[in-house]
């Protein structure tokens, strides 16, 4: 295409390392340092030998010396060399920031505007911070309170509780002669169905003596003499060891009678109890009916006991203020039905046997 000799490119080649020269002393001269402007740069670029044909704002003298120059450079065996090729989209389209990102642009965007003056963002921080202050002041005051607050209640529940254990230490008080008599009568009619229920078995084991043989031997033992004494022994060493164990078992029942009466219990207090309580004096069907009317009462005594313990329980383990009314309620139309069953004397072959 061009046809340029040694000399011609020889004298182009020091042309352009002049011009390259005054340039660099131009650019080392100013005092400003500021960047070079894009029409610099592609000046510069061009007496390089780079290639910046996209460039919008390059001169048609640049395009010419840039031909010129590339002439040269291959001309003197050179190739020359071209920019990196940059891509022409929108720099928001080649970098795409991250959603958290483009958050905090939108966040900063919302309470800073772009266009805000120094003065007005002093004005705008100023108000923040006094909106702040405000805040943490109104946040102190209510944690304050709720502290204030908390100490009250956590005060007025310790007196609460105080007054409660109070209350319950009178009625515990008030509450204890009941409480002990009701386990001492259940304690006894325990070991008084015990005895019933052994009695039961050796009346229908069928092998205590008859009551004539007893009754001889009891009124030999009372008379004023010696002899009779000695003739009751020798009557009792015949007989059964069922009798001896019956007897022996009635005359126990006086041991549960203290619980109902104490040491206040008289000699006549004792013969009665003895008259309620099965003996070897009786028909055998009189035995068994004693022993009836005898667990009746037992099991109205384990009633009463059993409902003052629910009750307790229900009470979170506290005795009541009114623990011998709430008892009589619960266990009212039970116990009626023990009367009835009581005063009737209906057969029960639990107990009566021919």
């Amino acid at each position: 295409m061009f046809n340029i000799s040694n000399d011609l490119g020889n004298i182009l080649q020091r042309k352009m390392q002049r011009m390259q020269q005054r340039d660099l002393l131009k650019l080392l001269s100013s005092n400003d340092q500021q960047q070079p402007t894009m029409n610099d740069t592609m000046s510069q670029g061009l007496n390089q030998g780079f290639s910046l044909s996209q460039s919008p704002s390059l001169k048609l003298a640049d395009l010419l010396q840039g031909g010129q120059q590339s002439a040269v450079n291959r001309a003197v065996g050179k190739t020359p060399v071209r920019l990196p090729s940059f891509s022409q989209a929108p720099a928001a389209q080649q970098i795409s920031p991250s959603p958290k990102a483009k958050e905090h642009i939108q966040q900063a965007t919302a309470q800073a505007p772009i266009n805000e003056s120094a003065i007005e963002k002093k004005e705008r921080l100023l108000r923040e911070r006094e909106e702040l202050k405000k805040n943490l002041a109104i946040e102190k005051e209510e944690h304050k309170a709720r502290l204030v607050r908390e100490q009250e209640e956590r005060g007025a529940a310790r007196e609460d509780l105080e007054a409660k254990k109070k209350e319950q230490a009178r009625v515990d008080a008030d509450t204890l002669p009941y409480y002990r008599e009701i386990k001492s009568q259940a304690r006894s009619a325990k070991e008084s169905q015990a005895r019933v229920d052994r009695m039961l078995k050796l009346i229908h084991g069928g092998n205590l003596d008859s009551k004539y043989k007893v009754l001889i031997a009891d009124s030999l033992d009372h008379l004023p003499f010696s002899l009779g004494k000695m003739w009751s022994s020798l009557i009792k060493s015949t007989y059964h060891p069922d009798t001896e164990e019956f007897e022996k078992i009635s005359r126990d029942f006086l041991k549960g009678a203290k619980a109902y009466f104490g040491s206040r219990m008289t000699e006549q207090e004792a013969f009665a109890i003895l008259q309620t309580v099965p003996n070897l004096l009786m028909t055998n069907l009189g035995k068994q009916r004693v022993a009836r009317n005898m667990t009746i009462l037992n099991d109205v005594t384990k009633l009463t006991n059993d409902a003052m313990e629910d009750i307790i329980k229900e009470n979170g383990g506290r005795r009541p203020g009114d623990l011998e009314r709430q008892v009589e309620l619960r266990i009212g139309p039970k116990v009626d039905k023990l009367y009835e069953k009581f005063v009737s004397g209906e057969w029960d072959s639990r107990f009566y046997r021919k």
